[in-house]
């Protein structure tokens, strides 16, 4: 079989796979596969299934990291690996890194049916618990593989079962106990090549009229996960030159982060802020009381580590030079109680 007809032949099982784990995370009106949870572990199981119906060799690491591995005629030389994640965040969609890691299936798929051998091995990679929003730690099947958890990690606790992270790795099949030794699983320096298919989070491609593109770079982030701010609690008859308003502060500040990302990319300094948690405490807010207290979260993303450190000097400058007698402004790493009244930001 020539290999572009051996490519189209692998649709229906692409298919069937994407099929199965949309089934497996069904949350409408989304997708939901929690890390080291029913939905990711029930992912890796159909994954390696299909794997080793085409003859790949699967193991799992100490971090719960499912590889299948294609044996070629020089299996002494760098293996190809091809791979991303399974996991999801909450009601999420469906191609987020599932498509990465059946994109590898119907690749090795295709090359059987075409009747080549590669000439070194090939992988395929289903990572864990790539998202961040089950332990408030993102990529940590990656971390895992290259000893880069932080200190504490493993005592994390998952955002629905309340089990440790140490706890769910090894209820997953994974070693813990390995993993704290903080040794790599794998030597990078013995990796041939790396290749992710990911969907695009973006419709850039549609807008340029264009099926696929390469990244040629990846952001990394800063992030504030827990931000509150502190005013003081009022009825809503209150005057305005009375109020310490923290929910306008929070926009204010929101605002303001807008103000800086327009600023940085007409400056030629891509960059992203999103702010996933926005919200005045639940159990007491109503409609007729000015809140006292609001929390937040924030992700900058930027391609260039300066940068972010450029962003960071820039976010505090926004806080610090409000006025003083505002809301205050908690959970800056290592900082605290930075003074900021709503509508007087500048991003200067």
């Amino acid at each position: 079989m020539k290999l572009d007809e051996a490519i189209a032949a692998q649709k229906p099982l692409v298919q069937s796979l994407l099929d199965g784990v949309a089934a497996i995370g069904a949350d409408p009106p989304g997708i939901t596969r929690d890390a080291y949870g029913r939905g990711e572990n029930e992912a890796h199981h159909l994954i390696r299934q299909a794997g080793e119906a085409l003859g790949m060799q699967a193991s799992i690491d100490a971090g719960a990291n499912l590889s299948l591995r294609w044996t070629a005629e020089k299996p002494e030389a760098p293996p190809i690996i091809i791979g991303s994640h399974l996991d999801s965040i909450v009601q999420g969609g469906n191609f987020d890194g599932a498509a990465g890691v059946i994109a590898g299936i119907g690749a090795v798929a295709a090359l059987r049916a075409a009747g080549i051998t590669p000439h070194r091995d090939i992988e395929v990679l289903a990572l864990r618990c790539e998202e961040a929003v089950w332990f408030g730690l993102g990529l940590i099947g990656s971390r895992c593989l290259l000893a880069r958890l932080p200190q504490g990690a493993l005592e994390l606790r998952h955002a629905r079962t309340g089990k440790t992270l140490a706890e769910s790795i090894a209820a997953a099949g994974g070693d813990p106990a390995r993993l704290s030794q903080g040794t790599p699983l794998r030597d990078p320096a013995a990796i041939g090549a790396y290749l992710e298919a990911h969907i695009e989070q973006a419709p850039q491609l549609i807008e340029a009229g264009v099926p696929i593109a390469i990244c040629l770079a990846n952001p990394g982030n800063l992030r504030h996960p827990f931000i509150r701010i502190t005013g003081e609690d009022a009825h809503t008859g209150l005057p305005h030159r009375f109020r310490r308003d923290a929910a306008l502060a929070g926009a204010d500040l929101s605002l303001c982060l807008e103000q800086l990302w327009l600023a940085e990319e007409a400056a030629g300094r891509p960059m992203a802020v999103t702010i996933g948690r926005f919200h005045t405490p639940v159990e007491r807010h109503s409609l007729t009381a000015v809140s006292g207290d609001f929390e937040m979260s924030l992700d900058l993303r930027a391609y260039d580590a300066a940068h972010l450190v450029a962003l960071e000097a820039k976010l505090q400058d926004i806080v610090a030079g409000a006025r003083a007698d505002g809301p205050f402004v908690d959970g800056w790493s290592g900082q605290s109680r930075l003074g900021l009244r709503h509508h007087r930001c500048t991003t200067a």
